[in-house]
């Protein structure tokens, strides 16, 4: 889950590193939602911080009506919130900072291309094909394993000891 917060502020760091700070936009809005529920799911729900407790508050805290905790525990819950959101941030600026090079050569392709795969990208940043980027099997390489696959199936069927065929 922090894995994910820090893929979230990934966005917005990476316009702050390529365009400067004073030049985002709201692109990354959706992606500080995405990494405030998760944040605040792991505090008020799953009782994933030692600071507010080991302790569920999924049901003393309402969206929009009254707050079923006290102000203090509702403000451990903000801190708590705020405290992960914001490592999350500084480890994506750390990560994306450390490979600007990369990042600055993927801005760029996308300038031009828009929109990229991820094999596309696994290329460009020099990272080792998975298994399923594997070129596709040129058209007379598929029609052989197609036709094998067939004259295997129509080969007469042995019976083996038991009765049954193979």
């Amino acid at each position: 889950m922090l894995a994910k917060m820090d893929v979230c502020m990934g966005g917005r760091v990476a316009e702050e590193i390529i365009y400067g700070e004073n030049n985002v936009t709201s692109g990354a809005s959706s992606d500080f939602e995405q990494a405030t529920n998760i944040a605040t799911s792991m505090v008020e729900r799953w009782g994933m911080s030692e600071k507010v407790g080991y302790v569920s508050h999924r049901n003393l805290t309402s969206n929009g009506g009254e707050a079923r905790v006290s102000q203090h525990t509702r403000a451990a819950i903000d801190a708590e919130v705020k405290r992960l959101t914001s490592q999350a941030y500084l480890n994506a600026k750390t990560l994306l900072t450390q490979h600007e090079d990369k990042l600055h050569l993927l801005a760029q392709q996308l300038m031009t291309e828009e929109t990229l795969t991820g094999s596309q990208v696994r290329h460009l940043m020099g990272v080792k094909p998975l298994p399923s980027d594997s070129p596709p099997l040129p058209p007379a390489a598929s029609t052989a394993i197609v036709s094998a696959s067939l004259e295997k199936q129509d080969a007469p069927k042995k019976s083996s000891w038991f009765g049954a065929t193979k």
